[in-house]
């Protein structure tokens, strides 16, 4: 209930003072009582700030973090991106750093593989084929390439992502091999961002585990191979040999892209088009990754809210999705990706 603020709680203690004394603003019985009011107030704050953190949809920090432990849930900690490279025509001293066309430094940590310097996801989009450039002179290297992702790179764990596993392992009740708990399993490794978990896709006893980034972007093929291996190893399927009972046999997959065409024309002065362009395309990104995995439709209404909420748009007709005027629904296991195009108002 909501907590008594200084002036109700001054007030109260003044209508207990007998009639006939000075009660006003700057009387002797006012200015005794009003620092009293105000540490009842300032404690109620803290109360009310201390009874958020005891439930696990209010709290933050540290609380959070002793609610995740008491359910055996760990945060996931941020790690660096690890890379094939392929050098000509022979390797380096391991060791040795090397740094790539987006700014990122990398070291020649083992046969035919590099680790970025700066642990996140920004190293997973370095794009394959990036020539490595050493940071001192290597002699008798010729090139260095970098190659396709072996362990992917991950953000530290936010505290929404966090509070989204402890509230799922609240709500749902987890068994072995459950619908629940494979879900849990798979979010448990670092760079997933969510997953679907589909039974019985393939027949008895089989269960497919559709997985995306921490982006909420398609999965990478070695966080795929890394969620597989934890669930059922590939080479053993059914065997037990992973999290899932013995004769459970998973299948991991990525998410698959939904492209969605949003073309809308907007009255606006001409030189503010690729402007608006910009906000709508980072507006619907957000959306985007509200409704992944949680929505089963692209609201065609709401979209039409996002493009007037870009302040220099003035007004908008025609407005598409793929084509046409209405929602479009997701399929399970599909990510929405939206392509804006903003043409002038005729």
């Amino acid at each position: 209930m909501p907590k008594e603020t200084f002036e109700e709680i001054l007030n109260e203690m003044l209508d207990e003072v007998p009639r006939g004394y000075d009660k006003r603003v700057g009387s002797m019985i006012y200015n005794a009582l009003a620092p009293v009011a105000l540490k009842f107030a300032s404690k109620n704050i803290e109360i009310e700030e201390l009874e958020n953190q005891i439930y696990p949809d209010t709290s933050s920090g540290t609380w959070l973090r002793r609610e995740a432990k008491v359910e055996g849930i760990e945060p996931k900690e941020a790690r660096a991106v690890q890379r094939e490279v392929v050098f000509i025509p022979t390797e380096p001293p391991l060791e040795t750093r090397f740094f790539s066309s987006d700014g990122l430094f990398w070291r020649f940590i083992e046969s035919n593989t590099v680790v970025c310097e700066e642990t996140g996801t920004r190293g997973n989009r370095t794009p394959v084929g990036d020539r490595l450039i050493p940071d001192s002179n290597i002699e008798g290297l010729e090139s260095a390439t970098l190659g396709e992702i072996k362990l992917v790179g991950a953000n530290e764990e936010d505290e929404e992502s966090l509070r989204s596993r402890l509230l799922d392992a609240l709500a749902n009740k987890k068994f072995n091999s459950n619908k629940a708990q494979i879900k849990s399993w798979a979010k448990e490794i670092q760079g997933v961002g969510d997953a679907l978990v589909i039974s019985l896709w393939d027949g008895a006893n089989t269960v497919k585990v559709v997985i995306i980034n921490q982006e909420k972007l398609p999965a990478e093929e070695a966080l795929i191979n890394e969620v597989q291996e934890y669930l059922d190893p590939i080479t053993a399927p059914g065997q037990g040999e992973g999290q899932v009972d013995i004769g459970t046999v998973v299948t991991t997959e990525s998410a698959k892209i939904l492209s969605i065409d949003v073309k809308v024309k907007v009255k606006a002065l001409p030189e503010n088009l690729p402007l608006i362009s910009d906000k709508l395309t980072a507006l619907l990104e957000n959306y985007r990754k509200d409704i992944t995995f949680e929505a089963d439709q692209v609201i065609y209404n709401y979209i039409g809210s996002l493009i007037f909420s870009v302040p220099e748009v003035e007004n908008y007709k025609e407005l598409e999705l793929n084509n046409n005027i209405e929602d479009i629904t997701i399929e399970k296991g599909y990510v929405p990706i939206f392509n804006v195009e903003v043409l002038p108002y005729e």
